[in-house]
Order: C-alpha cells, then structure tokens, then sequence
C-alpha cells in the first residue's frame, strides 16, 4: 500500500458540460513516513521536556518560547497554553 496525492480537475466545453478529467498522482509514501517519525521524535522530546523536575524552558532565536514543562508551570502560575498563545 502507498500514500498518494492526486491533483485532479475537469475540463468542461462552453456549455459548462464535463469533456473529461486530466491530472496527476503523486507516490508520497516516503514524505508520510516521515513526517510520522518527526511526529514520533516530536512527541519523545515532548515527555522528556515534561519529565525534568527542574523547571526549563526553550526560546527560539525569534525569543518564542518553544518549550514549557509542569515544573515551570508549577514555578510561575503560568500555563504551557497561556505561554504558546503568544507566540
């Protein structure tokens, strides 16, 4: 089994009637897989961020906090999801 995209439209004469469909497929098995191990990565990073006792926190070079644990949570009074609303 593959992931396909396909990219399909109808071509219709002045009347408005359909003459015929012309497209294309595209095998993207290869970019769902990875997109499901970046998801997969994502997520392990995700419970070890969630697993430090210390409070960390990680702002990327645009000063947007990409990551916010329990523990700062817990620190501050301020929610992961305040935190990424003002991104």
């Amino acid at each position: 089994m593959i992931w396909v995209s396909v990219n399909l439209h109808a071509v219709r004469d002045a009347g408005g009637c359909i003459l015929y469909y012309e497209g294309f497929n595209e095998d993207i098995t290869n970019r769902k897989r990875v997109e499901e191990e970046l998801r997969e990565s994502q997520r392990q990073l995700s419970n070890i961020i969630e697993s430090y006792r210390t409070p960390p926190w990680f702002i990327d070079k645009d000063k947007k906090v990409i990551a916010w644990n329990r523990a700062i949570e817990a620190m501050t009074g301020i929610k992961k999801e305040d935190i990424a609303r003002q991104g």
